[in-house]
């Protein structure tokens, strides 16, 4: 659960209640644009059970920028798409195969980006060369235009 507060006062109680497991209410209090503001372009918790259709993965923003599992939107591929697993919170992606699961976002224009902030939880399982995160220009790996994983040394971005 992610919970935004815009104002807290230093020194002053504050009361905030979470009901969970109660039938009785049925009403959402959900509010995306509350929550991930225009800031944010896209937040994947990757808690869905991929299976290679479009926009299997759902984008926690108002933004359109939802994943596919094995490649980009209408051409997924389920023997591409990473399995879901228990993670530290909820559900993960396990991307058992470095070198072909992925989940491809739809396309995010970054065109007027001045700056940016990727953020990921990640467990590896070996010491190889994975990469988490990158940007390309298009679908092809060479016009790879950053990217951020771990080597054997840990982690780095190009």
């Amino acid at each position: 659960m992610w919970v935004r507060m815009p104002t807290l006062t230093p020194g002053a109680d504050a009361d905030i209640y979470i009901y969970y497991g109660n039938p009785a209410i049925s009403v959402s209090q959900e509010n995306k644009g509350g929550l991930w503001n225009t800031g944010y372009e896209a937040v994947l918790h990757l808690q869905e059970s991929g299976s290679g259709i479009s926009n299997e993965f759902k984008n926690s923003t108002l933004n359109i920028h939802h994943g596919t599992g094995g490649d980009i939107a209408g051409n997924g591929n389920p023997a591409r798409t990473p399995d879901r697993v228990a993670g530290v919170i909820g559900y993960a992606q396990d991307f058992i195969d470095s070198n072909s699961d992925n989940i491809r976002l739809n396309l995010v224009p970054d065109q007027a980006w001045s700056a940016l902030t990727a953020q990921c939880w990640v467990n590896p399982d070996d010491t190889g060369n994975d990469y988490v995160f990158s940007k390309n220009s298009c679908a092809l790996t060479q016009n790879t235009v950053w990217k951020l994983g771990k080597n054997s040394s840990g982690v780095n971005a190009i």
